[in-house]
């Protein structure tokens, strides 16, 4: 019951897990008592369970709250286990919680869990269709230890020999979850978003400047009256701009990486700049408008998504600058008239180096608790608090520069990520969600800026994207915190380890597997089964149990003059023998007899 609680833990939220804490703690009591009408007060119980799991869930009959139901039933099953059906019925929910849980994470934590779940379970069905109560003693411990033994081969001879089918059969919704980022950009959004180190994806690579590792998700472009910043849809541009759109025949270059993408649920995918999947996805396509890629179903099992990089050039008309530089009539005053006097007789590049040292200069601070006057209010931002995180100056960067003509939108995504000591990945949490500016520049097409990082590390007062704070002379690198962080790189790379080799492990993997399959390998994975029998063959051998194992040779090989059953007693089984097998072994059994029975 712990192990398969424990197995769902890693999706459930925070209210999530205390209510399931609960009813555990509900069902451990309640499993110590019995009382006349328990099984319609553990129905009713149950009830009110799936309802309260159901309000947690909004009301949403996905697929995630049919996962969790089981871990409850789980729960409720152990509260009155009185009966072989019922603890039946409890091993084989145990089962399906072992594989669903297996199936869904897939990482090195899930996957011991699941095993060890199932080897439990297979020990538990034994236990049931027993004639007779079987005591934790030690010789029976052996016995279960030995079938454990037995058991974990069998495993994985099936995970390895049998072809693994993907099954794009959509039933149930998934629920949502705050992986990815917010669907429009206020003063704030990322607050709730970036507030996690749940893990969004990995970059299997090190062939990259961490500083350049910026992977972009959506793009925002138009701001709406309340200054709500916006993402424009697919069909809109294509319909109102495709002719205003200009590209060149891409061409495919010699540079690749992957990434471990993470059961997000949703439909994007993080992708470099300038780089398209050219491998793991069937169904996607790609935004030549935001430079950004998309699933058309979600994605609901962990991937390996391979990127090539390409070379296009883009054009863009009058009439598309245009729409990139459009600006809402509620944009302050203040920020206009502060655009006019700043812009003057400076080009538009120098104009833009000029924003990005004026955030580094004038004591503007990096905040992930910036102090909220009003509501989307980038002048009180700009011009007094000077307080915010990457939204606040990815935003008002691009204010400014549509104020001053000049097209430019919000890019969003994930930057920087977590380099791992041991093995060569970047590990990207939503942590690491970030925005930023694009700016068009004729002779350049796209080009990034990202004021963020032009605040000066002192004046970082929080964050929690771990590349911004690495520099940060405030952040506190305590030994404790090192010795922390040294093992869960670790653990990270073990995790990494084992999630690529089970993610890559596919039919033709199998298929190459199978053609150098070599007995040795079925030797290594035995190999505890059968040193464990060996050890146990040591430790029992004595005099008694070699006459035995004698006395037993002889009644097997000898001719006999009448059947011996199984309920035979020694005595009654020599005498079946023939009468020339009785008198060649009468001397033993007399040695028999005085050394087993005295």
């Amino acid at each position: 019951m712990i192990l398969g609680t424990l197995s769902l833990q890693s999706e459930l939220s925070l209210l999530n897990k205390f209510f399931f804490i609960g009813v555990v703690i509900f069902s451990y009591y309640l499993n110590k008592i019995e009382f006349k009408f328990k099984i319609f007060f553990l129905s009713i119980a149950s009830i009110i369970v799936l309802y309260i799991q159901l309000i947690i869930e909004n009301h949403l009959f996905s697929k995630d709250y049919f996962i969790n139901i089981l871990g409850l039933l789980l729960v409720l099953r152990f509260a009155d286990l009185n009966q072989k059906k019922k603890l039946f019925s409890f091993s084989l929910i145990s089962l399906i919680i072992s594989v669903v849980s297996l199936i869904n994470s897939q990482d090195i934590i899930s996957s011991i869990l699941s095993i060890s779940i199932l080897i439990l379970t297979i020990i538990n069905f034994y236990l049931i269709n027993q004639k007779q109560i079987i005591y934790l003693n030690i010789k029976n411990l052996i016995k279960l230890l030995s079938i454990s033994f037995l058991i974990f081969p069998i495993i994985v001879i099936i995970y390895l020999i049998f072809p693994r089918t993907e099954i794009n059969i959509k039933i149930l919704e998934s629920s949502n979850t705050n992986l990815g980022i917010p669907d429009q950009i206020e003063l704030g959004s990322f607050q709730s978003f970036a507030n996690s180190t749940k893990k969004v994806f990995t970059l299997n690579t090190k062939k990259f400047d961490q500083k350049d590792l910026y992977f972009r998700v959506k793009i925002f472009d138009y701001l709406t009256a309340d200054k709500t910043w916006i993402s424009s849809k697919e069909d809109f541009l294509i319909k109102n701009f495709k002719q205003k759109l200009t590209l060149s025949k891409p061409k495919l270059l010699n540079s690749t990486y992957d990434i471990i993408l993470e059961n997000h649920n949703k439909k994007w995918v993080p992708s470099l700049k300038n780089y398209t999947v050219t491998n793991g996805l069937n169904q996607h396509y790609y935004s030549f408008f935001n430079q950004t890629h998309q699933n058309y179903i979600e994605i609901e099992k962990k991937k390996i998504i391979q990127f090539t990089k390409f070379k296009q050039q883009n054009y863009i008309s009058d009439n598309l600058k245009k729409f990139y530089t459009e600006l809402p009539n509620t944009v302050s005053k203040d920020l206009k008239n502060w655009v006019i006097n700043n812009k003057q007789n400076k080009s538009e590049k120098e104009y833009l180096g000029f924003l990005m040292n004026y955030f580094g200069q004038n004591q503007f601070y990096y905040n992930l608790s910036p102090k909220i006057t009003s509501k989307n209010n980038y002048a009180d931002f700009f011009f007094k608090s000077k307080e915010g995180y990457c939204e606040y100056y990815a935003g008002m960067f691009v204010i400014l520069s549509r104020l001053a003509n000049i097209p430019s939108r919000i890019v969003s995504g994930y930057f920087g990520g977590t380099e791992n000591e041991f093995g060569e990945f970047y590990e990207f949490t939503q942590s690491d969600s970030h925005a930023w500016a694009e700016i068009w520049l004729d002779d350049l097409g796209w080009v990034r800026f990202d004021p963020t990082t032009a605040i000066p590390p002192s004046r970082i007062k929080n964050s929690i994207n771990q590349f911004l704070d690495q520099n940060n002379e405030n952040s506190d690198k305590k030994f404790s915190f090192k010795i922390y962080n040294f093992a869960r790189n670790y653990f990270a790379y073990l995790d990494y380890r084992w999630t690529k080799n089970f993610i890559e492990y596919d039919k033709k993997t199998r298929d190459e597997f199978i053609n150098q399959i070599n007995f040795k390998y079925f030797l290594l994975l035995f190999a505890p089964f059968a040193l464990f029998h060996i050890f146990k063959l040591i430790v029992m051998i004595n005099k008694k149990n070699l006459i035995r194992l004698l006395f037993n040779l002889i009644i097997f090989t000898s001719s006999k003059e009448q059947k011996i059953l199984k309920s035979d007693t020694p005595h009654q089984a020599f005498s079946k023998l023939s009468k020339n097998s009785r008198n060649k072994y009468s001397s033993f059994f007399k040695i028999y007899l005085k050394n087993i029975y005295s």
